[in-house]
């Protein structure tokens, strides 16, 4: 028996680096705000986030399919439920999170839930993303990007030698991505498209740039060595030019995270380039223009029909 507990103790422990966060942990954030929204009393308000633990799910086995996307509105879905639920009496057990994050992962310190609280909010360390992948391949992105500007293009390169934290190829190893969802697990993709294209929007991270020749023979030229010391949103990117030159770019903090921030105008290139072809250009500024001003508006609705498709 009890070796039957300690084997599944280390089969979670070593597991622990599949699962994907935001269909693991998404649900108690939904749950968590439908119940604040529907102002539960404190044991309901747990029962919600007890039925969280029971619905919550999400493995990095589905990155690169239509599975990933789904992670994000289930966990929506469970959250919702959860507080439903919670609001009829729907019972569940005892201390819910700590005996969820003790299954997950038996060594937690559940003193991290409180420390800082009220004092520190996890909400600043959110930032904007320019590109439509992980920050851990936005560094590489940004270093293909820069040597685009400095003139080097793909035909002159004859090897793209990368380094970055161990993590970024642990989750996006995908070579030769055939969609655009795999595209975005694929770190080759973003150094391709950041060099021969000097952007690395939607556009690039689409089915047909997935597929083309020119990018898969850049794909090819890039060779990877890991570094733990190096941040998530760090790297170094150098090409090897066919006549023997090395041009190098440190990307010390990628665009779109902490210490880089995306500004104004950066945010508002990408919302119309992901709006436009839906809402008309002339509708986005409208949009974009009361989004700065929310504070403003006296009621949402107003700026809800602004969104509304045609």
């Amino acid at each position: 028996m009890y070796l039957r507990i300690l084997s599944w103790r280390l089969v979670l422990r070593w597991t622990a680096d599949f699962r994907h966060v935001t269909g693991t942990t998404g649900s108690f954030g939904a749950s968590a705000a439908v119940s604040k929204l529907l102002n539960l009393p404190p044991s309901q308000f747990s029962m919600s986030l007890g039925h969280a633990a029971s619905l919550a799910g999400g493995t990095r086995s589905a990155n690169g399919t239509d599975t990933k996307t789904l992670h994000m509105g289930r966990g929506a879905q469970n959250g919702l439920l959860s507080a439903l639920l919670a609001s009829q009496s729907f019972d569940t057990g005892l201390q819910p999170i700590e005996y969820w994050a003790h299954l997950v992962s038996p060594t937690v310190d559940m003193s991290q839930l409180t420390l800082d609280l009220g004092s520190k909010w996890e909400l600043l360390e959110n930032t904007f993303k320019p590109y439509p992948c992980g920050i851990v391949i936005h560094p590489l992105i940004d270093g293909g990007i820069s040597l685009y500007e400095r003139g080097v293009r793909g035909e002159d390169v004859e090897r793209l030698e990368v380094i970055v934290n161990p993590q970024c190829v642990r989750l996006c190893f995908i070579r030769h991505p055939q969609t655009a969802l795999q595209g975005v697990f694929s770190l080759y993709h973003g150094c391709a498209v950041g060099l021969l294209y000097g952007q690395g929007g939607r556009k690039v991270f689409s089915d047909e740039a997935c597929n083309k020749r020119e990018v898969a023979n850049v794909r090819d030229l890039v060779f990877v060595s890991t570094d733990e010391t190096l941040r998530d949103d760090e790297a170094y990117v150098t090409a090897v030019l066919k006549n023997g030159e090395r041009v190098e770019e440190h990307v010390e903090h990628a665009v779109g995270s902490l210490a880089r921030p995306m500004g104004r105008e950066e945010l508002e290139a990408k919302f119309v380039d992901q709006s436009k072809e839906v809402l008309g250009k002339e509708k986005c500024e409208r949009i974009m223009e009361a989004c700065w001003k929310l504070e403003e508006i006296k009621d949402i609705s107003e700026l809800l029909e602004l969104c509304r498709k045609e």
